[in-house]
């Protein structure tokens, strides 16, 4: 097995420094995964530019503290496989799309809680790349340790800001965005529980709308939880996100170059020259699925959860997989000079999970950096 020098505490909840941790080797099955996936990656790239990420999604792993050695039958463990394929993949960024396992019997006494905190801390202490991070509706724990948004954005994405200043948030760090250096492409992660179980608070949406006004040939991603789109519902569940039709209007219409408003809040894109959006990308569903709809391309990926195939329409895709002996990561690519967006599945249904999408290409190959 090789090794990827990513450190690990035996009790998360009393870690030792990073330094004095020693490597964890990955298995076998992991390095196949990953450098199979990668081959098809590189054959797409050739020598073009690209924006890559790797994207984890809810992981929803309950138990509290790492395992001693190593059981990688544990979702949370597999964050480690997300850190190597950042390292393979030469990635710019890593997206972690929350629900970590918060709100579960077994992270409902405040020290397991805050064991599961700092294992995520642990398991992302050696990721080669900045991390953002959108919390998850299940991330604010349990009525004995609630994790607010200030909470979660400063163990999070606060750790993420102290090695790489240049990622800017709100007031409590739940939520921002990242400029991919020397790419022309901003990249947001929001808070898609922010003051409601689903839902964007006003504040939020104004931050989004005020950040979307993009240099010339600029190209957006927006990274959250939840998917506001129709796509993203269970079959049980009620259309549920507050303030969600004005989160949809504004990617409407910057997608449109165009002004809107809702109520007393308004937005103006028409000054954007040649601004594109990529898409919104979320997990949360449990279940893989795309649409485009009034120019804006939506995205879900399945991620780690379960899901009753009750819950199901038609056109969602599950891929039942052994969290013991495979992953289930995608590694978004985007070429903004060619207008190339496409999704690579590391793991559970491999090339036949990979997903393409179009854009409109750049007019100068590297966007606002030139």
């Amino acid at each position: 097995m090789k090794v990827i020098c990513l450190i690990l505490a035996a009790l998360a909840a009393s870690a030792l420094p990073l330094a004095a941790q020693q490597p964890v080797p990955l298995p076998d099955w992991a390095e196949a995964q990953i450098a199979e996936t990668a081959q098809r990656f590189e054959a797409w790239r050739g020598k073009d530019p690209a924006v890559v990420f790797p994207i984890v999604a809810d992981v929803h792993s309950a138990r509290p503290a790492i395992a001693e050695p190593p059981d990688f039958s544990d979702s949370k463990m597999h964050i480690l496989f997300v850190c190597r394929a950042a390292e393979k993949f030469k990635a710019d960024f890593i997206a972690d799309l929350g629900d970590i396992g918060l709100d579960t019997p077994a992270t409902a006494d405040p020290s397991n809680a805050e064991a599961r905190l700092q294992a995520n801390v642990q398991l992302y202490g050696h990721a080669p790349v900045p991390v953002l991070f959108a919390m998850g509706n299940h991330d604010h724990g349990r009525t004995a340790y609630r994790v607010t948004n200030k909470m979660y954005g400063a163990r999070f994405n606060g750790e993420t800001q102290k090695k790489c200043p240049t990622v800017v948030t709100g007031p409590d760090g739940d939520y921002g965005y990242f400029d991919v250096p020397g790419k022309g492409c901003r990249v947001f992660f929001l808070n898609s529980s922010d003051g409601a179980y689903y839902g964007f608070s006003l504040p939020q949406l104004h931050f989004l709308a005020d950040a979307l006004r993009l240099p010339a040939d600029g190209c957006a991603v927006v990274l959250q939880h939840m998917c506001v789109n129709a796509i993203g519902r269970l079959t049980s569940y009620p259309d549920r996100a507050e303030h969600g039709d004005v989160y949809a209007k504004i990617l409407e219409d910057f997608a449109a170059g165009a002004s809107g408003s809702l109520g007393a809040f308004a937005w103006d894109f028409s000054r954007n020259r040649n601004a594109r959006l990529i898409a919104s990308i979320s997990g949360d569903s449990h279940f893989d699925r795309q649409t485009r709809t009034n120019g804006v391309t939506y995205v879900i990926t399945q991620g780690y959860g379960g899901i009753s195939p009750k819950e199901c329409s038609e056109r969602c895709i599950v891929t039942p997989f052994s969290r013991a002996r495979t992953m289930l990561i995608d590694v978004a690519a985007i070429k903004p000079g060619k207008g190339e967006f496409r999704m690579f599945r590391i793991g559970a249904g491999g090339a036949a999970r990979d997903r393409s999408f179009a854009f409109p290409p750049s007019k100068q190959p590297d966007g606002w950096n030139r």
